[in-house]
């Protein structure tokens, strides 16, 4: 499945592979499949859950967000985000909150330019 330009992408799917691109919101459950997008969060919350799968996330310039990322049994990779206590990471003024669980499987985010 693609999504492309959305202001806020919110489901569930059960098993497949996701495909976002300049997403401006998120509310999303995913139990057997790989998501791999580009996002634009400037503001509000929002949360990813993957139960089986891999999840590489591009943040977009103009982003501002605190991220909290769990990964129970896999890797985890975050670049161009400042680390902060309490939070995996923070880019621009933390305006937005991203959440991130991934309970098997690998998680990647990279902040654009950075």
């Amino acid at each position: 499945m693609e999504a492309k330009g959305i202001a806020f992408l919110k489901g569930r799917v059960a098993a497949g592979n996701l495909e976002l691109k300049a997403v401006e919101g998120l509310d999303l459950e995913l139990t057997a499949g790989n998501l791999e997008g580009s996002l634009l969060l400037r503001e509000g919350q929002h949360r990813l859950r993957v139960s089986m799968g891999n999840a590489e996330l591009f943040l977009l310039s103009g982003s501002s967000l605190r991220l909290n990322a769990n990964v129970s049994l896999g890797h985890q990779e975050i670049r161009g985000l400042h680390p902060e206590d309490g939070s995996a990471g923070l880019l621009g003024e933390g305006r937005a909150r991203l959440e991130v669980w991934v309970r098997m499987g690998n998680l990647g985010v990279q902040a654009e330019g950075r």
